[in-house]
């Protein structure tokens, strides 16, 4: 049996020869901790901030940073079960040297460790720094003098590690291999987020009769949001599991195209981690969702005669605020999860070209493949947002008009759009030649 201490030591030095491939992994935590640390920073300096500022930055910056919780906590699953996969071949070497579960799981756990804090300090100190920059910042209510006390301080790296913690238990899980239970967290992942979402539907208060009853079920609706996307990054991919499967059994014996290759190469991903396709659905869904649930809420204030056909309640540009943490974080990752996977497209692409394929094909099955990953992750979202915003859509008896007003807002079609950028970005970085 080999010592742990060796093993600690050719694990330490593999960081420096192998840092290549931790960058998409080490990049994602560093944005998730710019964007926490500068959510927690409104919060903490709201907490010394006259009213109302205080308030209102408060009630801005909270949901911000809990929703920068769930994208990151997906983003974060997904780049780190890619980033992962590129040493199981090193790994499954391990098993005939004589290297013991527990300590492969050690070393995984320590590899994720010294990235996670190496990229944790880098992104708080760029919160620190912005946040001395910025400082006093000026608001429509007046000047907030931002602090980066013990909760951005403490708190981020707390934060960052919660939101860590489901890609490091997926990754230590890796070794040594277990099809058996890989297979069960699959069917158990896909189970419970949609029992979730079934047991909050039953516990929702019933159809609100006055204005006050609205604003109550605004926050279920919100933990719906929530609740729905991390649902749907679980459920989602499975579906397309057996959608793609499905089409290219209808597609036996047509002809191979641009189209077919590019639906092919999504249902080989989607089958291997999923990550594509939960990363845009949870980037588009989350700002969305919460977007939506604001809309629908006015239009339940209308329906009970509390708010005028021409108001809104909505603040816009703390809505975009709220929006742009797990947009840009979401579209990041999926720029990344494209270059993650380059090794495998490549060797696709060479059979390709030896099949007698061009340099401009294996461009376009690339952009192809972005477009159809973006189109179900959206198509994804859609199905969160309408159902996170049909409670309050339901109390104000809106037609076909408005639903779709609401569902298709333009928070949520601004962060569908970055995502597709992102995506073709990624493609063009990780082509197959």
């Amino acid at each position: 049996m080999i010592g742990l201490a060796r093993l600690v030591r050719a694990s330490l030095r593999t960081l420096v020869t192998d840092r290549g491939t931790w960058f998409a992994f080490a990049t994602v935590v560093l944005v998730t901790t710019v964007v926490t640390g500068l959510a927690l920073t409104g919060v903490e300096s709201a907490g010394g901030a006259p009213a109302p500022l205080g308030g209102i930055v408060r009630s801005w910056t909270t949901p911000a940073a809990f929703m920068a919780v769930v994208a990151g906590t997906t983003c974060l699953a997904a780049v780190s079960r890619l980033t992962q996969s590129q040493f199981d071949p090193t790994r499954l070497a391990w098993v005939p040297l004589g290297v013991l579960p527990w300590q492969g799981r050690t070393l995984i756990a320590l590899e994720t460790a010294v990235v996670t804090v190496a990229a944790t300090t880098g992104g708080l100190a760029i919160v620190i720094v912005t946040a001395t920059a910025l400082d006093p910042l000026t608001t429509p209510w007046g000047s907030l003098a931002l602090t980066t006390g013990p909760l951005v301080t403490v708190g981020t790296p707390v934060v960052v590690a919660l939101s860590l913690t489901p890609a490091l238990v997926g990754a230590t899980r890796r070794f040594p291999p277990r099809p058996r239970r890989a297979r069960l967290g699959r069917v158990l992942g896909c189970a419970i987020p949609a029992a979730a979402v079934v047991v909050l539907l039953a516990l929702m208060p019933s159809t609100p009769t006055r204005d006050d009853d609205v604003a109550g079920l605004v926050p279920w609706s919100l933990l719906l949001v929530v609740l729905g996307s991390a649902a749907a990054s679980t459920i989602g991919p499975a579906a397309c599991r057996l959608v793609t499967a499905g089409l290219d059994r209808a597609l036996i014996g047509t002809r191979w195209n641009v189209l077919r290759l590019a639906l092919r190469a999504v249902a080989d991903g989607v089958r291997r981690d999923g990550a594509g396709l939960s990363v845009p659905m949870v980037g588009v869904a989350v700002p969305g969702g919460l977007t939506a649930v604001f809309l629908a809420g006015d239009e339940a204030l209308r329906a009970f005669g509390s708010l005028a056909s021409s108001d809104a309640t909505i603040n816009w540009p703390a809505v975009t605020g709220l929006a742009a943490a797990p947009a840009v974080l979401a579209a990041v990752a999926g720029a990344l999860l494209f270059s993650l996977s380059a090794p495998i497209r490549r060797d696709s692409g060479r059979a390709l070209l030896a099949a007698g394929a061009t340099p401009a094909t294996l461009r376009a099955i690339a952009s192809s493949e972005a477009v159809l990953l973006w189109a179900l992750g959206t198509l994804g979202a859609v199905t969160v947002v309408t159902v996170s915003a049909s409670p309050l859509l339901s109390t104000a008896q809106g037609d076909l008009g408005t639903w779709a007003a609401v569902t298709l807002n333009p928070v949520m079609l601004c962060c569908s759009g970055l995502a597709l950028v992102a995506l073709l970005i990624g493609s063009s970085l990780g082509r197959r030649s």
